[in-house]
C-alpha cells in the first residue's frame, strides 16, 4: 500500500533549505523580512539573485519570471511532473528534509528520543546545510555521482512531435524504447521539450534532458537544456542498453547527438558523451566495461561538419589507450542519424 500522505503537514514543515541544496541552489541572506533568502533563479536565465524564499512560509516568487508557489509546486515544477503530480513531490519534499509524510510519523532520527515530527523545523542558516553527510552528487566514499531519480516524469506523445520524430528516424518502437514524449507545460525547465531519459551505467534513471522540438531553436533559446545540479561529464548515454546487447564482436558505435544513438540503437549498440570530448569518468566507465570483455572496439562516427570532425578525434585520442578505436568521417552536412542502417552499415564496411 502506497503510503499515506499529509500534504499540509509536508508543506508546512518541510526544509527550503535542504530541497534546494538538493538541486545545489545556494541560498544568500535578504535581510528585507524575517525568514527571507534569495537565490539565482533556476526558472529562467539569471545572473543576479531574482528569488525570493521566505523559510518560515515555506514559499518562492520570482520577480523576474514570475515563477512562484509553495515548497511541494517548487519541486514538481524542477522535476517536470504534470500539473497534479503533488504526490510524488510531497514524497521528495519530506525525505529531503528527513520528515515523516504525516503529521504522526517519526523519522528515524527522532525516533529513539520517542518525539513527533510534527513540530520540527530546520534550524535556519545563512546557507543551506549538505542533505546528508556527504554533498548530493558524491557517494559514500566521495566518489561523484548523480542522484538517481525518484520519479519517472509524466510525458505526452502529440501528432506534432510523433511527425518531427518519425522525421528523424525515431519511429515507434524506439520512441517506447527510449520513453520519449513532450514535458508539460508545468515543467519551467523542459516545459513543451522533448524529454530524453538518462541513465547512469546501472540502468538508474539520473535525469531528463530537455530538446527543443524542431529543426531550428530560436536564438534565445538553447537547443538542449539540462537540469540543474545533473552532471552529464558523470554519465553515457544509452551504456546501459549498449552493453546488454553487445555482440560476439564487442563493438560500439560512439555517436555525438542523442538522436544518432537512438536512430541506430536497434541495429548496432550505440554511445554518446553527450558532446565532443570525454570526461575522465566517463573513460573510468568504459573502463570498466573493457575490464570484464564487455567493450573491445569503438568506431567514432563524427558529424559531418569542423566541429564534429575535430570531436570525433579527440574523442579517438582518449580511448585509443583503452580499445582498439577508430573514425568514420562523415561528409560535409551528413549527420548519423540521416542515414537509414543499411547505408550507415554500409559506410562502415567501406572503411574496414
Amino acid at each position: 500500500m502506497a503510503p499515506r500522505v499529509d500534504f499540509k503537514h509536508v508543506r508546512e514543515h518541510g526544509s527550503f533549505e535542504a530541497v534546494l541544496a538538493a538541486y545545489n541552489i545556494e541560498l544568500r541572506k535578504d535581510g528585507s523580512k524575517p525568514g527571507q533568502f534569495k537565490c539565482l533563479c533556476p526558472f529562467h536565465d539569471d545572473n543576479k539573485p531574482s528569488l525570493k524564499v521566505n523559510i518560515e512560509r515555506n514559499i518562492y516568487n520570482c520577480f523576474a519570471c514570475d515563477a512562484g508557489g509553495n515548497i511541494l509546486e517548487l519541486v514538481r515544477d524542477m522535476d517536470g511532473l504534470a500539473e497534479d503530480s503533488i504526490r510524488p513531490a510531497a514524497l521528495k519534499v519530506a525525505e529531503l528534509s528527513g520528515i515523516a509524510p504525516t503529521a504522526n510519523g517519526v523519522t528515524p532520527a527522532l525516533r529513539a528520543a520517542g518525539r513527533s515530527v510534527a513540530n520540527a523545523k530546520p534550524v535556519v542558516s545563512s546557507s543551506p546545510p549538505p542533505l546528508a553527510e556527504t554533498p548530493p552528487n558524491e557517494d559514500m566514499d566521495g566518489v561523484p555521482q548523480n542522484r538517481e531519480l525518484t520519479f519517472t516524469l509524466q510525458t505526452t506523445l502529440d501528432d506534432e512531435l510523433v511527425t518531427w520524430l518519425d522525421s528523424r528516424g525515431i519511429i515507434d518502437d524506439l520512441r517506447s524504447e527510449f520513453a520519449l514524449g513532450r514535458a508539460s507545460k508545468r515543467s519551467k525547465t523542459i516545459a513543451g521539450r522533448l524529454a530524453i531519459p538518462i541513465h547512469n551505467a546501472d540502468g538508474k534513471l539520473v535525469a531528463y534532458c530537455g530538446r527543443y522540438v524542431g529543426d531550428d531553436a530560436p536564438d534565445d533559446e538553447p537547443k538542449y537544456k539540462q537540469p540543474p545540479g545533473f552532471r552529464k561529464d558523470l554519465e553515457i548515454f544509452n551504456l546501459h542498453r549498449a552493453v546488454a546487447k553487445l555482440d560476439m564482436f564487442r563493438t560500439v558505435l560512439v555517436f555525438e547527438s542523442y538522436f544518432s544513438v537512438m536512430r541506430h540503437h536497434l541495429h548496432a549498440a550505440c554511445i554518446s558523451f553527450m558532446g565532443r570530448s570525454v570526461s575522465p569518468q566517463q573513460l573510468e566507465l568504459l573502463r570498466d566495461a573493457a575490464a570484464n570483455g564487455q567493450i573491445k572496439r569503438a568506431i567514432v562516427v563524427s558529424d559531418g561538419d569542423q566541429p564534429g570532425w575535430d570531436g570525433a578525434r579527440t574523442i579517438a585520442g582518449e580511448l585509443a589507450p583503452l580499445l582498439w578505436t577508430k573514425v568514420l568521417d562523415l561528409a560535409e552536412g551528413e549527420k548519423p542519424h540521416h542515414f537509414e542502417w543499411d547505408d550507415l552499415s554500409e559506410r562502415l564496411r567501406q572503411n574496414w
